[in-house]
């Protein structure tokens, strides 16, 4: 994600697929400055938010689902017949640090 300028966030607001399939355990984040942070994620459907600690100034974030919930070749959840290979997000949206609900991305 593309800031138009460089921004300070701190936290990150992620919400699940709705099909439970195509969830994600962890995800990397990656800012202009080269630094990474993982993010271990609930394994549920509503909007959870997370913190970026220590908040970070950064023109970019690169999100890469690192940690599938069902990855290729484990066995699919009840109720589906094969894996979809479609892991990814609902919702995702960033927030400046110490700002809430305005400057939001």
């Amino acid at each position: 994600m593309n800031f138009a300028q460089s921004t300070n966030i701190g936290s990150m607001a992620f919400q699940q697929r709705w099909a439970e399939i195509d969830w994600c355990t962890a995800i990397t984040l990656q800012f202009s400055d080269g630094s990474t942070q993982v993010v271990q994620l609930q394994q549920d459907p509503s909007i959870v938010t997370y913190p970026i600690s220590p908040p970070k100034q950064t023109s970019f974030v690169k999100i890469t689902f690192t940690t599938p919930r069902y990855p290729q070749g484990s066995t699919p959840p009840t109720g589906y017949d094969a894996l979809t290979g479609n892991t990814g997000a609902k919702e995702i949206q960033f927030f400046e640090d110490g700002v809430s609900p305005h400057g939001c991305w």
